[in-house]
């Protein structure tokens, strides 16, 4: 019963910071599969593509995450390539 009260003051918590204008974030699933490893490599390839200059470190964390995902360390790949995602997207 506490642990149900406490998740209920928390949720509230959440709903009072939020900006009512705003729209609502959209909440993603995350899950720690071969196959999320193969769909986030996809989505690096692609922004690394149309990066005007891709950087060193993205294509480092890039070759450390397929490396990783490959040899079935898939949460430390999908870490690397959420990384290097990140740093592409910034780039552009």
């Amino acid at each position: 019963m506490l642990a149900l009260l406490a998740f209920g003051i928390g949720l509230a918590e959440v709903a009072a910071q939020q900006d009512p204008l705003q729209p609502a974030p959209i909440l993603r699933m995350m899950t720690e599969s071969a196959e999320y490893c193969t769909h986030l490599a996809k989505e690096v390839a692609d922004a690394k593509r149309s990066a005007a200059t891709p950087s060193a470190d993205a294509q480092t964390l890039e070759t450390e995450g397929n490396r990783m995902c490959e040899r079935g360390h898939v949460k430390g790949g999908i870490a690397r390539l959420r990384r290097a995602l990140k740093i592409l997207r910034a780039g552009e």
